[in-house]
C-alpha cells in the first residue's frame, strides 16, 4: 500500500510542491488529533469524569477510525 504522502501527492496537480503535501499532511494529522481529543472528552463526560483516561481515548480512537473507514467506503 502506498504511503499517505505518495497517495496525496498522486492526487494533486503535477505542479504541486512537496511543501503543499507537507501542509496537507499536517492539517490532516491536526484534524485527526482534534477529533480524537473531542471524542475522548465526550467519553469522559458520559462517564461523569473530569479526567480523560486511557479507556476514554481508546474508545474514542475506535469511533474516529470507524468514521474514517466509513467515509472512505462511500
Amino acid at each position: 500500500m502506498p504511503s499517505l504522502h505518495r497517495r496525496v501527492k498522486a492526487t494533486r496537480r503535477q505542479s504541486c510542491d512537496d511543501d503543499d503535501v507537507d501542509v496537507l499532511f499536517y492539517l490532516h494529522c491536526k484534524s485527526f488529533i482534534q477529533k480524537l481529543a473531542h471524542k475522548a472528552h465526550s467519553e469522559a463526560d458520559s462517564d461523569e469524569t473530569k479526567v480523560v483516561e486511557r479507556k476514554h481515548v481508546e474508545a474514542a480512537l475506535e469511533k474516529v477510525l470507524q468514521e474514517i473507514q466509513d467515509s472512505e467506503d462511500n
